[in-house]
């Protein structure tokens, strides 16, 4: 897409093409500036392998810097928007996901890596990113979320949340 705006192939392409391209997105197409960093993103991990490749000998995304963008401050869920989502969950599976999520702050590919062995009282051992692994705190109702899971599961798996061994009630087909 980038390039059939600039109307040349990416060996062609200077920095001020992509200057002149980011500034078209912003102004003319209307897009954020998060997006347009992301596409720069895009173009500069492209002009990073020509140029190792030395396919490129100058590199044009160098000279051309992000935009700034301004950070979105997240804001954290009401206790009414908490109890509605509670609500909508289905079985004990669910639950003590939600509650672990809930409790921790931990991310869901953290708590799908908890292996049982790594649970101990109100505390869990996490897998982070970059292969750093953190206690976690398990609060009350996680807890006895986890209590209930666990009692309901019959499987031999060593994780926590084994992948697609878990049946619902109506059909009783594995999710």
């Amino acid at each position: 897409f980038v390039f059939n705006v600039m109307q040349k192939s990416c060996l062609e392409v200077t920095s001020d093409d992509i200057r002149t391209y980011m500034a078209r997105r912003k102004i003319k197409d209307n897009v954020a500036a998060i997006t347009i960093n992301n596409e720069w993103r895009v173009l500069s991990t492209l002009y990073t392998w020509l140029q190792k490749e030395e396919i490129l000998i100058k590199n044009p995304i160098l000279k051309v810097p992000q935009m700034k963008a301004q950070k979105k401050k997240k804001k954290a869920f009401t206790e009414i928007e908490i109890e509605k989502m509670r609500d909508a969950l289905k079985n004990e599976r669910e639950k003590a996901i939600f509650e672990i999520l809930l409790s921790t702050g931990a991310r869901i590919s953290e708590i799908v890596n908890i292996k049982l062995s790594e649970i101990s009282n109100n505390q869990a051992l996490v897998h982070g990113k970059g292969q750093k692994d953190r206690i976690v705190y398990l609060n009350a109702k996680a807890q006895l979320a986890l209590e209930k899971y666990i009692e309901k599961r019959n499987d031999k798996s060593e994780y926590l949340f084994p992948a697609g061994i878990y049946k619902t009630k109506a059909t009783g087909n594995s999710k």
